[in-house]
Parts: structure tokens; C-alpha cells; sequence
């Protein structure tokens, strides 16, 4: 006696089209936002340890500055304070719209139109500056302690600018508003160097910069 197969064929599930559109767009904009994400990471500065730095409003000029200052983020030489094993790349810059702002993290700036260049540092005052942060290490977290608010650098110990040997005469803290006003900071006096960094706190943005200053080694 034959049979005759009557059994329905099995129901086929179907996604709806706009679902299925909605899931490719979200995977795209996934994709994108990753993309966005690496790339954004490679163009963010980094600091000593290779970390990205956080950037607050004011902590590096508009590109616009930058591109005035004409930066040159390494020279060749170094910004050294043996004591401290301090030992980091010593680039330059130019003071542009009253801004002396570092653009990098991971160098000392001489500043070309302030003072005298190192060729002539018997002839007036040599000025550097640089860039510390608050979560991480820069050039400038060498120089002082975060807890005690205290520069790590003593009267005596040796500082080199570019091969220029000085000696360290002190430090002191100046309010950041206060700095410009500082008469005495921005005189040319013969054979001074003058080190410039921001004083990071436990907790918030920095208020006061760290000056150190010193003279030419005999």
C-alpha cells in the first residue's frame, strides 16, 4: 500500500529587512567609531611613558600659534639635571601672542625670542620651558614632589641647557597670573638660566608655575 508525504515544510523564518538594516548601520557605526577612536589616539601627544595626555583647555596654543612659534621639537640637544636623572630632548620656540605654551610633553623648549641664545649665555639670560601633568610624566614632574608642593632640585646641583653647564641658585613658586608681571623674572641679566614649568596639585588644575633659575658654571 503506498503513502502519500503530506507533512508541511518547515515555516522559514524571515528578518525583517528594516532590522536587518538597522543591525548593518549599527556594525558600520561601530566600526567607524573605532576607526575614529585609533585615529583620534595617534594624533593626542603622549608623555615621557608613552601615555596619552589628557588635554585641558589652555594646556597646548590652537594650531594656529603653533604653526607661529614655528616649534622645533628637537634640536639635537638635550636638558639634563643629573640629579634628578633627568635627561630629555631640548627643543625650541618662539613667544607668539603672549603665549608660552609648550605643544609637546616630552621635551624642554628653549625659547628663541626671550633672552640669548645658547651661544651667547654669557651675554644674558637663557629661558626654558616645558610642559607637567597631573596623570602622568612630563619633562617638568622631574623638577617637584605633587604631595609637598616642593621643587626636588637644591642650590648647587648642576642643569644643562644644549651642552650650557649652569648652577642651580634656587627655585620658587609663582602664581600663574602673577608670572608675566614677574619684572624681575624677564630682565636679561648675563649668564642666568631660567626653567619654567606648571606645579601640579593632588586635586585640580595647576595654579602656580615652578620657577627655577641658576648661573653659569665657572
Amino acid at each position: 500500500m503506498s503513502r502519500t508525504h503530506t507533512g508541511r515544510r518547515a515555516a522559514t523564518r524571515k528578518t525583517p529587512r528594516g532590522v536587518l538594516m538597522l543591525f548593518v548601520a549599527l556594525l558600520l557605526a561601530g566600526a567607524m567609531l573605532v576607526v575614529g577612536t585609533l585615529v583620534m589616539r595617534a594624533h593626542m601627544p603622549v608623555d615621557l611613558n608613552g601615555n596619552s595626555v589628557a588635554l585641558g583647555d589652555g594646556d597646548v596654543p590652537d594650531a594656529g600659534v603653533i604653526a607661529e612659534m614655528q616649534v622645533a621639537d628637537d634640536t639635537g640637544l638635550r636638558f639634563t639635571v643629573p640629579a634628578l636623572s633627568m635627561n630629555v630632548p631640548l627643543g625650541e620656540l618662539s613667544v607668539v601672542r603672549s603665549t608660552l605654551t609648550p605643544p609637546g610633553f616630552v621635551q624642554a623648549y628653549r625659547v628663541r625670542n626671550l633672552g640669548v641664545p645658547l651661544d651667547k649665555a654669557s651675554t644674558g639670560t637663557v629661558y626654558v620651558v616645558m610642559h607637567s601633568v597631573n596623570n602622568g610624566f612630563a619633562p617638568g614632574n622631574y623638577l617637584f614632589d605633587v604631595p609637598s608642593a616642593k621643587a626636588l632640585v637644591n642650590p648647587g646641583e648642576a642643569l644643562t641647557v644644549g651642552g650650557v653647564d649652569y648652577v642651580i641658585d634656587g627655585s620658587q613658586l609663582i602664581d600663574k597670573t602673577a608670572l608675566p608681571k614677574t619684572g624681575k623674572l624677564w630682565a636679561d641679566v648675563p649668564g642666568r638660566v631660567v626653567v619654567i614649568t606648571c606645579l601640579q596639585r593632588t586635586q585640580g588644575r595647576s595654579l602656580q608655575n615652578l620657577v627655577i633659575t641658576g648661573h653659569l658654571a665657572a
